[in-house]
């Protein structure tokens, strides 16, 4: 427990006159039961009664300049666009990206455009790290040539045998397949992700209609009305089947 600033404020300058009137036997034993009772260090609790703990100023310590914080909104949306890749696969996208981003975005400072040129994996990593703990719902893949990319359907076959081969892993897990489109693929996309999700016996539940959302940047799918509203209906469906499974 620690001692509350109002407590500190009343009681510690009663505790500084008894501890400067103490011999060492006393002052070791005061110092023994306010580690024991507020789980001090014993350094800091002699600090504490000596009255030479530094006194806050109340000011906010601004800290260290975060240095790339400056190209965090464009870093994160050619990485979306990327289809969040790791930070290795990133850093020479960003580099080829960058004159197509400032057609699209807007032209960048050229600060920005130095720190997007040598910024490395590891920091990128690092400076995306709270937008993939964000994104982070599922595996997605690009729908070029209306089906999922070699990568992912790799994936899809890799993962359905390791699980069919230790148990069934997937075996009466909830599981939805949703696809997010500019125009066309979306049929063909969503069968793929079912054809693995039914042959890996999950359960899959229904939506009012076919799971996809139309839209070509970021955002543009919350303005199909009718794709979000399919959504969440599929949402109220999966939490009604969790809760029944889980009864």
């Amino acid at each position: 427990m620690n001692m509350s600033q109002e407590l500190k404020m009343e009681w510690l300058p009663k505790l500084r006159v008894r501890y400067q009137n103490r011999d060492r036997q006393g002052k070791s034993r005061m110092l023994d039961e306010l580690c024991a009772d507020y789980d001090y260090e014993r350094k800091y609790a002699i600090k504490l009664l000596r009255g030479t703990v530094a006194v806050p100023s109340g000011r906010p310590h601004p800290g260290p300049e975060r240095l790339y914080d400056v190209i965090e909104p464009g870093v994160r949306q050619m990485w979306l666009t990327a289809e969040q890749p790791c930070g290795k696969r990133l850093a020479p996208i960003l580099r080829t990206w960058l004159p197509d981003y400032e057609r699209h975005y807007g032209e960048l400072s050229g600060r920005q455009r130095k720190l997007l040129r040598h910024i490395s994996p590891a920091t990128l990593d690092r400076l995306l790290a709270p937008a993939r703990a964000e994104f982070v719902r599922g595996r997605s893949s690009p729908v070029y040539f209306t089906d999922v990319t070699p990568e992912m359907k790799a994936l899809i076959d890799r993962s359905g045998r390791i699980a069919n081969a230790n148990g069934q892993l997937f075996k009466r897990k909830v599981g939805a397949g949703v696809i997010a489109v500019r125009r066309g693929g979306a049929t063909h996309a969503l069968d793929t992700i079912y054809h693995f999700l039914h042959i890996t016996q999950m359960i899959l539940p229904g939506a009012p209609y076919w799971n996809f959302g139309i839209g070509r940047d970021v955002g543009d799918v919350e303005k199909d009305e009718e794709g979000i509203a399919n959504m969440k209906g599929l949402g109220e469906n999966i939490a009604w089947l969790l809760k029944k499974l889980h009864a």
